[in-house]
């Protein structure tokens, strides 16, 4: 079997004078030395990456949980202060949230310069690569208007492109975003589509204020998506716009079975004593189920700032036990001390009578 093909660096110069560059003696400046430390963390993350990261709520809790004695409102101001610097190209991280920069790129090229290329590669910048070097198909990704597309069954392409088009302040359109990440017969799949809209905060937020999830739901019900999408052997599709398309009417049709939605007035029944067997599919299902209960009934920013980064991963019969994962052990103290009655009446409620147990993602 042929080996991987690999994209990152397992280590990369690093200037003598690098703390004299006058960009980050803005950030030393502001933040002092833990600017510097965040500013090197972000450095060896896209390295590992290989010339760019995609900056989503994923990368930034692990990225996060690294760092000790910052708390997450500064370190996201010492992320903005990079970008609004020119640490990090700004153009990218506003239109598609990756952290890049022309010298990232171009020290990694000269790195890899033996290394076989992709056909495509995404986000380069201009004149990082001399022109012979450049591949044949467009370098940024983007599809060219005269790229034919597939048409899906009974929809009217038109009309999906603007119903769900994203808002005017962020120009990166859906098919832009999915370009590059398609498979060999041009399309999305669904595990791909929804890395792409976890890292897309304004699009959640829109989700959730549509469908009256609470923060951090949207995420969950994103996994259920795909693993509904895996079941029913649907992962392939047409593009990114597709995706939202599917995800927003399967979740439309979820809420209204589970009698979440606010507009039927439903109340949920209580599944926690089912006889049929159950599979971690259906606990997962449960647990979203919780968390939106949990989430009505706890202060919003404690959601925001803790259980909002709470996730399932798994339940155990034989022993009841729901075992929930966090980025750090802050999290999970903090919830216990503080919201444990609360937490352990509505898994009661979902799970009967069970124990709780927590395992922290390592970073």
């Amino acid at each position: 079997m042929a080996r991987p093909q690999k994209w990152g660096l397992d280590y990369f110069p690093f200037d003598v004078d690098f703390f004299e560059d006058a960009k980050l003696s803005i950030i030393r400046n502001e933040f002092g030395s833990k600017g510097e430390i965040v500013a090197v963390k972000l450095l060896c993350a896209v390295y590992h990456e290989g010339y760019y990261m995609e900056w989503n709520e994923q990368t930034r809790v692990k990225l996060y949980a690294s760092v000790s004695g910052l708390s997450a409102q500064l370190f996201d101001m010492v992320v903005n202060s990079l970008v609004k610097w020119g640490f990090f190209d700004k153009t990218l991280f506003d239109s598609a949230h990756v952290l890049t920069s022309h010298g990232i790129q171009k020290r990694y090229f000269a790195i890899t310069r033996r290394r076989v290329r992709p056909s495509d590669l995404l986000y380069l910048l201009p004149d990082v690569l001399p022109k012979e070097d450049l591949p044949k198909k467009e370098p940024s990704g983007f599809m060219s208007a005269e790229t034919p597309r597939k048409e899906s069954k009974g929809k009217d392409n038109n009309s999906q492109s603007s119903s769900l088009s994203p808002s005017p302040s962020s120009p990166t359109t859906p098919s832009r975003v999915s370009a590059g990440f398609e498979n060999q017969e041009g399309e999305i799949t669904a595990r791909r589509a929804v890395e792409i809209l976890k890292g897309n905060r304004d699009w959640l937020l829109q989700m959730q204020r549509r469908h009256a999830v609470p923060a951090g739901g949207v995420v969950n019900w994103l996994d259920a998506f795909v693993c509904d999408c895996d079941c029913r052997g649907k992962q392939n599709h047409v593009d990114l716009a597709d995706v939202m398309q599917h995800f927003n009417d399967w979740l439309t049709i979820q809420l209204k079975m589970r009698g979440k939605n606010p507009k039927k007035g439903k109340k949920v029944e209580n599944n926690a004593s089912s006889d049929r067997p159950l599979t971690q599919e259906d606990f997962l299902q449960r647990w979203i189920r919780c968390q939106a209960e949990i989430s009505q009934n706890m202060p919003y920013e404690d959601v925001n700032k803790y259980f909002s980064y709470v996730r399932f991963e798994a339940f155990q019969v034989e022993v009841p036990t729901l075992t929930l994962q966090a980025p750090s052990g802050t999290v999970f103290r903090y919830l216990d001390e503080t919201h444990g009655k609360l937490i352990y009446r509505f898994v009661s409620k979902y799970f009967g009578r069970c124990k709780i147990q927590y395992r922290i993602i390592q970073s």
